[in-house]
């Protein structure tokens, strides 16, 4: 899911240029959110939902978890998230 769809653009240069990607993570990690964003709308399609079969509490653990791992992948941000 890490860089799916990426423009080729940093988030610094996304957000001076207003694109609609930091619009709309409202300049918060905005290639990041999008990769997610777009990554989990096809891991929902009924014909790749792979973790249908495990329990909602696994599903969004698993969610939780792979947000974390490509949020943390923002350097703007990621000395922050080691540290924790």
């Amino acid at each position: 899911m890490h860089d799916f769809e990426h423009k080729g653009f940093n988030n610094d240069f996304l957000i001076k240029t207003f694109d609609d990607w930091a619009i709309d993570s409202n300049d918060r990690s905005p290639n990041e959110h999008h990769h997610l964003s777009a990554g989990f709308r096809v891991l929902y399609q009924p014909d790749c939902f792979f973790l249908h079969r495990m329990p909602k509490h696994q599903q969004q653990a698993v969610r939780k978890m792979v947000i974390d791992m490509v949020l943390a992948t923002d350097m703007a941000e990621h000395m922050a998230i080691v540290s924790r």
